[in-house]
């Protein structure tokens, strides 16, 4: 027998079991009755529950006021641009969006991430094929001279030479990369 805060003993322990459909109907239930508050009284009604597994499974899976679709490309913008500004303060940013909860878009967020760190590394397994020839496919005409962008992992060693001084005092600087992790030079390979 397991004794709760409230000192009435119960023959069950909680239980860690996936929720039941029976068990969902039955919340739903309870909570029309009485409403949703006073989570441990409900939990008493329900067999191998707690007043928080309760609580979770209503705020997260059941309230009807939950928006179940997929968050649009204007809300992804938005949810970072919101933990940008409030770091990890998850229920503060769930105010911004009606009907998500806090822990939805925490976990949305962690998805966006995986997704663009995926592209990252497919667009850099790309170049690095091309860094196998020589050059990264970025090329360009400065002051009638040919110059090619060729990128180094800045942890290899020797480091490639920054920086070429092109004809006429001209000075050609590479282009900035996502995330900073390469650098590399521009090299003068001949007149056009």
């Amino acid at each position: 027998m397991v004794q709760n805060n409230g000192g009435n003993f119960r023959n069950t322990k909680p239980s860690k079991a996936h929720w039941k459909p029976s068990e969902d109907a039955k919340l739903k239930q309870l909570i029309a009755d009485h409403g949703a508050k006073n989570w441990n009284n409900i939990a008493e009604q329900l067999q191998g529950r707690t007043g928080k597994s309760c609580r979770l499974r209503w705020l997260n899976h059941l309230d009807p006021s939950i928006k179940r679709e997929p968050l649009s490309k204007e809300e992804e913008e938005m949810l970072l641009q919101l933990h940008t500004l409030h770091g990890t303060k998850w229920a503060h940013i769930s105010k911004h969006f009606p009907g998500r909860r806090d822990n939805a878009l925490k976990n949305h967020y962690h998805v966006i991430k995986a997704r663009r760190q995926r592209e990252r590394t497919k667009v850099l397994g790309k170049k690095r094929s091309n860094e196998d020839n020589g050059i990264n496919g970025k090329c360009k005409t400065v002051e009638g001279m040919n110059v090619v962008h060729t990128r180094r992992n800045p942890w290899d060693s020797p480091p490639a030479p920054m920086g070429v001084t092109p004809p006429l005092g001209g000075h050609v600087t590479p282009e900035a990369d996502e995330g900073g992790e390469w650098s590399g030079s521009w090299q003068l390979l001949g007149k056009t």
